[in-house]
């Protein structure tokens, strides 16, 4: 009998405002990846699409999967979003969001989310920020721009975005789309 992965990669959203060439949801029919069929997982990493285009039901889905799966079950959000009432709306109900800035409107919007954390440490206090950065994007943060809350990774694309080993990547039954 095989041992089980314990990290579930979690499709919520096919929809996103970026359209990238290489983003992996061109790769593969969304509605061909399986639907998420337990809740035994130690850590679940919510995506999209962009999940943050809905931020209170990604917020409901994670209260609703907390009492679920157990209190021990960490969650983290992945998103290109960085405005500061989205993103810190999302950040009070999990351990944890994924920042990826595609364009210069998504930097700006990071810069001043950056200043308000900086302001107010307490919104992130027992939060992991990982801040995701491919080379053009860096270059248009300032050098002197104060990253220390962040978990800085440089990042490429990669060709079929192969899903790490320990992880599943599932969806949702019904994906969030716009009402």
């Amino acid at each position: 009998m095989s041992e089980q992965n314990n990290k579930l990669r979690l499709l919520v959203t096919g929809m996103c405002p970026h359209k990238c060439p290489m983003c992996c949801n061109n790769q593969f029919n969304l509605l061909d990846v399986p639907v998420v069929d337990r809740l035994d997982y130690r850590e679940v990493m919510i995506t999209g699409g962009e999940p943050l285009l809905f931020p209170t039901r990604v917020t409901q889905l994670v209260n609703g999967m907390r009492h679920l799966c157990g209190t021990t079950t960490k969650f983290y959000v992945y998103t290109s979003i960085a405005k500061a009432p989205v993103f810190l709306h999302v950040l009070n109900d999990v351990d944890g969001i994924v920042l990826t800035p595609h364009n210069t409107n998504a930097v700006v919007s990071f810069i001043n989310l950056n200043k308000e954390l900086l302001a107010h440490p307490e919104l992130t206090y027992n939060k992991s920020l990982r801040l995701n950065l491919f080379d053009d994007i860096r270059q248009m943060i300032p050098q002197d721009e104060n990253l220390s809350l962040w978990n800085v990774k440089r990042m490429e694309w990669v060709k079929d975005c192969p899903v790490p080993d320990g992880e599943d990547f599932r969806r949702l039954p019904n994906l969030f789309v716009q009402s």
